[in-house]
């Protein structure tokens, strides 16, 4: 039979002997067992032992190479990971960055398009007046170009309005009367409605409604609403407009 281990790690009586320099090293005891002639009592044991350096060496060469292979390899997951979560930070900065381009753009394509919308009948109305005073006597023709002049001004004051809206740092909401509100719009169309042949009826809610909004984006959306309203009628007909409070949610 045999046993191992380290010198100085089990605290034998057979290693008090030994030298300092040997505390620490591996051995390898051997029992030889000695016995009478023609018989199986074992009468005694020769020990042995052996101090295998090469082997101690080749151990201890084989840690070191484990613990630097591991210190490489830890180094080598990290940078892996590292640049691949630096990789991905890159990715997801450009996506979102083109993100928000496309929606700056998308933003300024439905901008351009209801500025355009809402420009329409102003300017038909301007071209119609015009066109008018041509053939009118001075009365007609005053009468148009007083036409050509308030439709002017409303163009005038929807850029004002889209100017002051687009400066806007805050975007902060105010209160607005909508009935207030829809009153005015449906009297800029009244000459647009009168030409189309479409009568208005307004069933506005008996007492105000404040509601928090942007007044010009607001009033923007009623005129969309009423033009496109007005350009869906192709013969005559009738544009109502109807105002209430939802008593659930108090919702305009």
């Amino acid at each position: 039979m045999y046993e191992s281990g380290i010198i100085g790690a089990t605290g034998k009586a057979e290693h008090q002997d030994l030298q300092k320099g040997h505390i620490g090293q591996r051995f390898v005891e051997t029992y030889i067992p000695i016995s009478n002639p023609g018989t199986n009592v074992v009468v005694g044991a020769v020990e042995l032992y052996k101090l295998p350096r090469a082997l101690q060496r080749a151990v201890t060469n084989g840690q070191r190479l484990i613990w630097l292979g591991a210190l490489i390899g830890s180094v080598l997951l990290f940078t892996s990971l590292y640049w691949i979560v630096r990789r991905a930070d890159r990715v997801m900065t450009a996506q979102n960055q083109r993100l928000l381009e496309s929606e700056s753009l998308s933003m300024i394509g439905e901008t351009a398009s209801a500025v355009a919308h809402a420009m329409r009948n102003p300017l038909a109305s301007i071209r119609a007046s015009a066109e008018l005073s041509l053939v009118d006597d001075l009365d007609g023709a005053r009468e148009s170009a007083q036409d050509i002049i308030e439709e002017a001004d409303r163009l005038d004051r929807w850029a004002r309005e889209l100017l002051q809206f687009s400066r806007s740092d805050s975007g902060e909401a105010e209160s607005v009367e909508v009935n207030a509100l829809a009153r005015a719009v449906i009297e800029e169309h009244t000459a647009a409605m009168e030409r189309c042949g479409v009568s208005c009826r307004l069933e506005l809610a008996e007492t105000p409604l404040y509601a928090r909004a942007g007044t010009a984006p607001l009033a923007q959306v009623l005129c969309n609403l009423v033009m496109n309203a007005i350009e869906a009628m192709e013969a005559k007909g009738t544009l109502t407009v109807t105002s209430a409070c939802r008593e659930h949610d108090q919702r305009v």
